[in-house]
């Protein structure tokens, strides 16, 4: 979605929201590092309210509510998370060459430049509240990082011993508490794991589209199974018979019923 470089403050004047005094006070006044938006909703001069509805109504920009919204996390990678943080922004989904961006302010262009040379994407942006942003980059981003910490521990820690998979502080338990908690967050349906010749590739089924969400290290693979036979009361030691199992726990405050067929794939249904 091209708009017209039209800026922030001049559309908020023409839609008589502010006067031209007060965009001008407002322009001396505000440090040289402050957006001019959020500066006018620090000095009271407008609601967070009425620039959504400006931007939403006037200039055809959606507004996105970013509550149990299906982030494909694979495009954090994107954008980092001090970039997120300093622009308030954060992906949403990549269709073809285009990339969705959710922003406090859809009419920064400087921000939108800088993400179309550093993406090689077409920008769409949409609008979410501040509060909206830092909430899902702080909920989102940590959980990536401590996916990434885990993930070296084990390293670490000669690659994962199967002892480790009943010690509820072992890095491999909090690893696949991990998966499910991710998986949950993102409503998927179903989370694949499947073994490869040299890795394990992670999956999540969200909204019927089968997603990559990690890729681990082949030598996991081991410790990755017998600790979700141990959550779905399987023999760790059966190899060569399919076994079935189920797991009820509760993740993010979600009841959730997990099913391990001998397909070896975790569904999870809310």
């Amino acid at each position: 979605m091209r708009q017209a470089r039209k800026r922030l403050g001049d559309l908020l004047v023409e839609e008589k929201l502010i006067t031209v005094e007060q965009l001008q006070a407002t322009l001396e006044e505000k440090s040289p590092t402050q957006k001019i938006g959020e500066a006018l909703l620090d000095r009271g001069l407008i609601t967070e309210q009425q620039l959504i509805e400006v931007l939403e109504f006037q200039l055809g920009i959606p507004h996105i509510s970013l509550f149990n919204y299906p982030f494909e996390t694979n495009l954090f990678s994107l954008i980092s998370k001090e970039s997120a943080r300093r622009n308030l922004i954060i992906p949403l989904k990549k269709d073809g060459n285009k990339l969705f961006v959710a922003m406090a302010n859809p009419m920064d262009f400087f921000v939108i430049d800088d993400l179309r040379l550093s993406t090689g994407f077409q920008i769409e942006p949409a609008i979410a509240t501040k509060d909206d942003i830092l909430r899902s980059i702080n909920k989102y981003y940590d959980i990536d990082d401590a996916f990434d910490e885990l993930l070296d521990e084990l390293q670490q820690n000669d690659k994962g011993r199967v002892d480790d998979v009943t010690d509820l502080d072992s890095p491999i338990v909090r690893l696949v508490n991990q998966i499910l908690s991710n998986a949950v967050i993102q409503r998927a349906s179903d989370i694949h794991i499947d073994p490869q010749e040299t890795k394990v590739v992670i999956r999540y089924r969200v909204d019927g589209v089968l997603r990559v969400e990690r890729v681990l290290p082949r030598h996991m693979q081991s410790v990755l199974t017998a600790r979700i036979k141990i959550m779905s009361k399987l023999d760790i030691t059966e190899h060569r018979i399919p076994q079935d199992g189920r797991i009820k726990l509760n993740l993010e405050f979600h009841p959730v019923d997990l099913v391990y067929p001998h397909c070896r794939r975790c569904m999870v249904k809310k």
